[in-house]
């Protein structure tokens, strides 16, 4: 982090005029130089749903904000930016809404959503007409030349019509296009997705549905337990012995991993596993007729039968045990990837990454204003 503090703050503190390097200085001390160029300034306002099912999107506005940083900072000329954030809920809630003004200082903003977590709202719309008023009417927006001026509203539930408290979206857009401001719209769901169009159509923006789930990507991680994983739970279906009327010889992912069954069948029940019942003392053999049998089992006389149970439940507790170990080793693999995910300053891969989602916008908006913020490469 603090490696990505310092080449932000160089690229940040470079004069108007392009990058040093390409820089001369004149007899009286002025730079000059074939990149003699004014610096753009990209001023972006976050506002961001703060309620209990944004955790995800929470998660990844704290770990990547250095990122997206980063990359608009290789642009040549580097742009001068400023970065605010309106965090909201509900009435009801903590808050409605939380300002952080906008400021060129990248640590403040990501000390602001440390401080952020996902709480409270549960009752569908939240109130994200308040949030985009505060965003286009109490920041500081710069009224400077070469200024992009941009909003993100993001979320994943509509916003309350129903309050009449004198905030509607719709206003508060209006405002922001008549002051050269666009709103951009990122969705967490698909949740009426038509008003997250609505208010990116309006804010001459654009509509981005982001992955909210960052627990579920990380579990698609690869690993190198994953085929030893894959075949201790064939194994593990190998050992399922179900009585007439159930289905056997498959193992859902996780259905038979750890502790097995959630509980145990009571006797005299068709489709139940009998290795689990047999284990757990809660199978009388008398009890089970010789059509209820799975086929490999029948014929044996009950002191067989019981001993091909007790095999296979012996057998099943060591296939768990392995695989317990395996997914141990597996959810610490993943975590150490993450780690090296949260440290790292470099945008995630995948259009559908918040922090990609973003950096890629900011791009396109600057164009439509004539800022080139591509790298040199």
């Amino acid at each position: 982090m603090r490696r990505a503090a310092l080449v932000l703050a160089a690229l940040l503190s470079t004069p108007v005029f392009g990058h040093p390097e390409d820089a001369l200085k004149a007899p009286d001390g002025s730079l000059v130089g074939p990149e003699a160029v004014e610096r753009a300034s990209i001023e972006v306002v976050f506002c961001l749903d703060t309620t209990g099912s944004m955790s995800g999107i929470i998660d990844a506005a704290k770990r990547k904000i250095w990122a997206i940083a980063n990359d608009l900072a290789t642009a040549r000329p580097s742009p001068r930016l400023r970065f605010g954030l309106v965090a909201y809920r509900d009435v009801g809630d903590e808050y409605v809404t939380k300002r952080f003004p906008l400021t060129d200082d990248i640590d403040a903003i990501h000390t602001a959503l440390m401080g952020l977590s996902a709480e409270g709202g549960g009752d569908g719309p939240e109130h994200v007409n308040a949030a985009v008023h505060d965003a286009v009417e109490a920041m500081e927006w710069s009224s400077e030349a070469r200024t992009v001026r941009m909003i993100f509203v993001v979320g994943d539930a509509p916003p309350h019509m129903d309050y009449g408290d004198g905030f509607d979206y719709r206003v508060s857009v209006m405002r922001a296009v008549e002051r050269g401001i666009y709103v951009h719209a990122i969705s967490c769901s698909n949740y009426n997705e038509e008003v997250w169009r609505d208010i990116a159509r309006r804010g001459e923006g654009s509509f981005r549905l982001v992955e909210p789930d960052l627990a579920a990507a990380a579990a698609s991680v690869p690993t190198p337990h994953d085929t030893a994983i894959a075949e201790l739970r064939r194994e593990l279906g190998e050992t399922v012995a179900v009585a007439a009327g159930g289905r056997g010889g498959e193992v859902e992912a996780g259905s038979y991993g750890r502790a097995g069954p959630c509980a145990a069948p009571a006797p005299g029940d068709l489709g139940r596993d009998l290795v689990d019942a047999y284990a757990a003392g809660e199978l009388d053999l008398d009890d089970v007729a010789e059509g209820e049998m799975p086929e490999d089992l029948r014929g044996l006389d009950r002191d067989a039968l019981a001993a091909a149970l007790g095999e296979r439940a012996a057998r099943r507790g060591a296939l768990r045990a392995k695989l317990a170990e395996l997914e141990e080793a597996r959810a610490e693999f993943v975590e150490a990837k993450r780690k090296d995910a949260d440290r790292s300053d470099t945008l995630s891969e995948g259009s559908a990454a918040f922090d990609r989602a973003v950096a890629d916008e900011i791009r396109r908006t600057a164009e439509k204003e004539g800022v080139d913020l591509r790298t040199d490469e």
